[in-house]
Parts: C-alpha cells; sequence; structure tokens
C-alpha cells in the first residue's frame, strides 16, 4: 500500500493514494557491505510505481549496492530464478501478486537465513505486520518511508546475512575437518592394527628359516669336521633353500608395501592385452602342469595402474596353477565380470575348490591353505592390496555349475567409458 508523505496512513489507503515513497534527505550514509569481499550486495527493489522504485535505486546506488527493479511479483520471482539476490525491497499493495504472496513463493526457494525480504508498507497495524512475517518476510520498513531507516536496515540485514554465511561455511569446514580427522584417526587404528598382525607373522614366518640355517649349519660344521663332503653339500643346499625362501618373503613384503605408495598414472587398459602378458609370464608352470587356457573374447577395459593390474592377472593365474590338486585335465576359464559402474574379470580352476570358511582367509598375510605347499602367502594379500587401492573389490567363490574355485575382481569404470570390448 503506497504512503503519502502528508496524509495519514489510513487517510492515504482509504483514498486509494498512489502517491510515491517519501525518502527523507538525511545525510547519514551507510556503505554498502561486500558479499564476498569484492562484489557489493545485490538488492532486488520490487515495486509497481516507476517514481517509488527510483527513488528507492537512487539512496541505494550512492551507497554502492548493486540493483536490480521488479515492476511486479511475476516479474521479481522470474529475477529471482535467473539472478542471485542478496536482499529483496518488496511492496506489499501491488497489481496482481500481492507482496505477501510474493514473499510466500520466494521462501518455497530460498529460506529465510538466506534471503531477506524487507516489506515496505503503509500498514502497520499489528495484524498486518503478522501477516507479513507468517508470509515469510524478515522485516518491513514503514511509509512514508525515511532514507536513514531504509539505508539502517537494509544494511543491518545484509550484515546478518554475510555473518550468518561466514558461521555457515565455518561450520562446513570445521566439520569437514573433524570427519577428516575422524577418518584418519580410523586408518591410522586399522594401521596400527595391521602392523600388530604383520609384525606377528613377519617375526613367525621369517624365524622358520632362520632355525633352519642354523641348523644346517651346525651340521655343516660336524660333517666338515668329518670330512663328509656329500653331507656338506646337502647341508648348502638346505641352507640356500632357507635363505631363497627369506629372499623371497622380503621381496614379497616390500612390494607390499610399495602399493599405494609408488604408482603410474592411471590409464584405460585392455584386460585381454593384460591376461595374454601374464600368461606369456608364467608359460614355464602353465606347460609344466599342461594346464588349459580358455580366454573369453570380451574381456572389458579397465581402468588403473598397467603394472600393478598385471601383478593381480599373475598372481591369480599362478595361484590357479599351483593349487589345481591332483587334476588329470588342469582347466582355467577366465570370462569377464561387469555390474552397474565396475568391470573386472573372474579366474575360475577345476581344482579341490576352497571351504566357504577359508574364503576370506585367503587373503590375509602369509595364509596358506597348504603349509606344504610352495609360496610366501603373499601373493593373494598383494592382489587384495593392489584391487583396494584401485577402489575396486575382489572375492573367491564357487564357479557356477562347477567345481574348483573362481577369483573374481571388479574395478571401477574408466572416467567417460563406453561399454567397448577387446575381441
Amino acid at each position: 500500500m503506497k504512503g503519502s508523505p502528508t496524509s495519514s496512513t489510513k487517510e492515504g489507503e482509504r483514498a486509494g493514494s498512489r502517491q510515491p515513497i517519501a525518502l527523507h534527505a538525511e545525510d547519514e550514509v551507510f556503505p554498502a557491505p561486500s558479499a564476498d569481499g569484492e562484489k557489493p550486495a545485490r538488492v532486488l527493489i520490487v515495486d509497481d510505481e516507476p517514481i517509488n522504485r527510483r527513488l528507492l535505486a537512487k539512496h541505494l546506488s550512492a551507497c554502492g549496492y548493486s540493483l536490480a527493479t521488479a515492476a511486479g511479483g511475476e516479474e521479481a520471482l522470474q529475477l529471482l530464478e535467473q539472478h542471485p539476490f542478496d536482499l529483496v525491497l518488496l511492496d506489499v499493495m501491488m497489481p496482481g501478486l500481492s507482496g505477501y504472496e510474493v514473499c510466500r513463493r520466494i521462501r518455497k526457494r530460498k529460506p529465510i537465513q538466506e534471503l531477506p525480504v524487507l516489506f515496505l508498507t503503509a500498514k502497520t497495524e499489528v495484524a498486518d505486520l503478522l501477516t507479513g512475517f507468517d508470509s515469510g518476510g524478515n522485516d518491513y520498513i514503514g511509509k512514508p518511508v525515511a532514507r536513514a531507516e531504509l539505508l539502517a536496515r537494509v544494511r543491518t540485514h545484509l550484515d546478518l546475512l554475510f555473518a550468518n554465511r561466514g558461521l555457515r561455511k565455518l561450520l562446513k569446514e570445521r566439520t569437514a575437518q573433524i570427519l577428516e580427522r575422524e577418518r584418519l584417526i580410523r586408518e591410522l587404528e586399522a594401521a596400527n592394527l595391521e602392523l600388530q598382525r604383520f609384525t606377528y607373522t613377519v617375526s613367525h614366518d621369517l624365524k622358520s628359516p632362520l632355525i633352519t640355517i642354523r641348523g644346517f649349519l651346525k651340521l655343516l660344521r660336524k660333517n666338515a669336521h668329518c670330512n663328509q663332503w656329500e653331507a656338506m653339500q646337502r647341508d648348502v643346499d638346505q641352507i640356500e633353500s632357507a635363505a631363497l625362501s627369506m629372499q623371497g618373503l622380503l621381496e614379497g613384503l616390500l612390494e607390499l608395501s610399495r602399493v599405494g605408495r609408488v604408482a603410474a598414472s592411471p590409464q584405460e587398459v585392455p584386460l585381454r592385452t593384460l591376461v595374454d602378458e601374464a600368461l606369456s609370464l608364467l608359460a614355464g608352470p602353465i606347460d609344466r602342469r599342461q594346464v588349459e587356457i580358455e580366454v573369453s573374447n570380451d574381456l572389458p577395459i579397465v581402468f588403473g595402474d598397467r603394472i600393478r593390474l598385471l601383478q593381480v592377472l599373475q598372481n591369480l593365474i599362478d595361484n590357479a596353477v599351483k593349487f589345481m590338486g591332483a587334476q588329470n585335465r588342469p582347466r582355467i576359464e577366465i570370462k569377464p565380470l561387469r555390474r552397474g559402474d565396475h568391470d573386472g574379470c573372474c579366474i575360475s580352476d577345476n581344482g579341490p575348490g576352497i571351504a566357504p570358511r577359508n574364503r576370506e582367509k585367503v587373503f590375509g598375510l602369509f595364509h596358506r591353505l597348504d603349509p606344504d605347499q610352495e609360496g610366501t602367502g603373499i601373493g593373494l594379500a598383494l592382489v587384495k592390496r593392489i584391487v583396494d587401492v584401485h577402489k575396486g573389490r575382489v572375492w573367491v567363490e564357487k564357479p557356477k555349475g562347477g567345481q574348483g574355485a573362481a577369483f573374481c575382481f571388479l574395478l571401477p569404470k574408466p572416467p567417460g567409458h563406453t561399454d567397448a570390448s577387446i575381441g
């Protein structure tokens, strides 16, 4: 409702007065606050009277505000949809949508703490003011509008807005810091637990070849004293075997420690290419066991550290060859695996398989289901570590419709992937 500077509010309203807002010419200046440290606060003025828009804009622009004006509610809502504003000066009595209705619609998009709305109204009765607050208004400026009051209220609400934004930003940063600290604590606790297990298993597995070396050194001295050269050669062979075992353990541990710390840039790699390389590297044991290999022609493209992913395939295929058991026709199948936004493959054998109770244990460091079988017990732990670093998953299951074990892994698809496959 437009107020008149020369008549009472109620008389002006009864007469349907449409006189301009009277902006008193006080000299006090309230410089516009900055929204982000550089750009001035942006204010939207909504009033159907052109002279009122000009007068409000004159005094706000003199203080450095960035301004936009709207002649009605629909235009104001469109501007709010298209541009960011820090505060809205909203006339109550307008043709079409009233200021109250405009404010209600604004609140469906912006909560009261994110966009202050100040009503311009000559209706200062308590019931009218409550209607304004109920519709989502932050404050009101009575007509006739005093310049000092206009600038002071606008500045106050913008100061509160920017202070609130700063607090929300600070709270978000502190919350992120707390969550990051909690994540690091969890990782540290897990690392400490892993270190304890690691220390125990390393000391246990390295102790065995050391005991062997010490024992055969005693025999070597005894046999040397008696000039038993054949026995001495056997002693030396046993010492060398134990030393090689220790070397294998230490090299495996070193390789395991490098995963996640030393890595090449990730790239897209055809899984079929990696499989062929792994089979070439394992040609010796595959030929000795006369293992039949069947590789699918539609293996996917994967994304990651090429060298590490080759290690995954080499270890999984080598594991299948080693633990084939007394199989007359040993066979390994390598098939694609696709689930949602992850790709990978399954390497299945027709060996004795792995009991369900041991399927998680096999990925543990130094874990060997058959203590008499050759190997360090690090291979599958290395596989799991590499897949984990790639944000993937690896597991073992029973092949569908057959015997043996199927080791499967999935990796996230490369950025901007297409569902291409390599033949």
